[in-house]
């Protein structure tokens, strides 16, 4: 005779014939789909923050993409450009590889003193130490992974190449001689950088 409430309702029977309670198994099957949602979730959890670290290494770049457009910098990189136009017939001799690197970095040196004495305010030497610190900082937010590398290589690189083969020899010698270790090592990071990954892309 079964007591009140224990009625064969209330029981299954398992593999081996013995009786087992309903809710029983109801509260194991909820057990285990407990453990099921909550390993389902975790690599769940880690993608979304991924995805978030993702976007934001974007807007960081992003960040930096509107910095360089902002009239400080801008203004710097009209002048670093525009300049070689008073050099017109210069610039065809470089282009048709008339130069050497080295005669290269002895004009272009000869450029920036030349700025600086018609102009201590506004000149090529203060556009290049904007330019050195825009690009060093944009080196260490990649570096750091706060930046999205491929974004920042695809906006800078025809840029950071440009400056670099024109500058990059002014910067050279002016660390070396000054001893000062990052000076215009972020544009020449980025510069040669893009460059590999450019000349290893499918």
């Amino acid at each position: 005779m079964l007591n009140p409430g224990t009625t064969d309702e209330n029981y299954l029977k398992d593999k081996s014939g013995t009786r087992v309670s309903k809710l029983a198994v109801f509260k194991d099957a909820l057990e285990t789909l407990s453990y099921i949602v909550v390993a389902c979730g975790v690599p769940i959890f880690f993608w979304q923050q991924s995805d978030q670290v993702a976007a934001k290494r974007v807007e960081n770049t992003l960040e930096y993409i509107r910095l360089y457009q902002a009239d400080r910098v801008a203004s710097s990189r009209e002048q670093l450009v525009s300049s070689w136009f008073t050099y017109s017939e210069q610039v065809k001799f470089i282009n048709v590889g008339g130069i050497s690197s080295k005669m290269l970095d002895h004009f272009v040196t000869l450029m920036i003193d030349e700025s600086v004495k018609e102009n201590k305010d506004y000149n090529l030497r203060k556009a290049l130490l904007v330019l050195n610190d825009f690009f060093n900082q944009l080196d260490i937010c990649i570096k750091s992974k706060a930046c999205d590398k491929k974004y920042a290589q695809t906006y800078f690189y025809a840029e950071a190449g440009q400056f670099e083969n024109l500058y990059g020899g002014w910067f050279r010698k002016n660390r070396e001689d000054l001893n000062l270790a990052d000076f215009g090592s972020g544009l020449e990071a980025i510069a040669q950088s893009t460059a590999a990954d450019a000349t290893t892309s499918p």
